[in-house]
């Protein structure tokens, strides 16, 4: 078996941006890295996972800082009313149908008007998964 080199480990990058998907954007010289549940603003340690010639995958090993972009865990009247996030998160969406038509579809295409938002920005979906077969769950005995 041939015996891979180990990825690189990176301290103290700053996430840029968001990208599609959820993940976050950081660069490193010139490559583009993307970073699972990583908000704009962050300082982060990463671990590389996964390396191609343009871009890489990692994971956040360690939150040095976080940014102000970063969602609160708990609702509060006081997050609530002083958070940027949730319009920074509408933007992000708007930016990524934008840059889906451009870049990607290359369409021409109108202007893409504002996201809109809900005015509950705290426990407002319900979700509810159901699994269905036509096969027997039970066991022989």
């Amino acid at each position: 078996a041939r015996k891979r080199k180990p990825l690189p480990e990176f301290e103290g990058i700053e996430i840029l941006d968001v990208a599609a998907e959820g993940n976050a954007l950081a660069r490193i010289d010139d490559m583009v890295v993307f970073l699972p549940f990583g908000a704009p603003g962050d300082i982060v340690d990463i671990k590389i996972e996964k390396k191609r010639r343009s871009y890489a995958m990692g994971r956040i090993t360690r939150i040095v800082r976080p940014g102000e972009m970063r969602a609160r865990t708990s609702p509060s009247a006081e997050d609530a009313a002083g958070s940027i996030f949730p319009y920074f998160q509408l933007e992000a969406k708007r930016r990524q149908v934008v840059d889906a038509l451009d870049r990607i579809a290359k369409v021409p295409h109108p202007e893409v008007a504002p996201t809109l938002g809900s005015q509950e920005i705290w426990e407002y979906r319900n979700k509810m998964e159901y699994t269905f077969s036509n096969k027997c769950w039970l066991t022989l005995e």
